[in-house]
């Protein structure tokens, strides 16, 4: 058994156990800023979508929602601060804001 895999264990009280499948096999969300954080590019093996959305859009909150309530809130959480970290004058703390706001997040 790989690192990675233990990491993800069914033992790990903080990764609900239906995703503990998709964890181990590395199906996380992924958020890639662009355009100095007016887009962001989404991809989501756990619902197999993909798309790219204006940062601020009511599209990209519904886009993030199910995979928030299916318990990866606090990890694409934590994307926004790293990305609001590196760039502060791109906006994510607005975008964060709004999530938190629509009971997203």
């Amino acid at each position: 058994m790989s690192t990675r895999n233990k990491k993800f264990s069914a033992s790990n009280k903080d990764t609900p156990a239906s995703l503990v499948h998709t964890a181990a096999t590395g199906d996380l969300p992924c958020l890639l800023p662009v355009a100095k954080g007016q887009r962001v590019h989404w991809f989501c093996p756990l619902q197999k979508t993909t798309g790219s959305y204006a940062s601020h859009s009511s599209e990209f909150a519904e886009a993030i929602r199910e995979p928030c309530a299916l318990g990866l809130a606090d990890r694409i959480r934590r994307e926004l601060k790293h990305f609001d970290a590196h760039n502060p004058d791109h906006g994510w703390d607005t975008v964060i804001t709004n999530l938190e706001a629509e009971g997203i997040l």
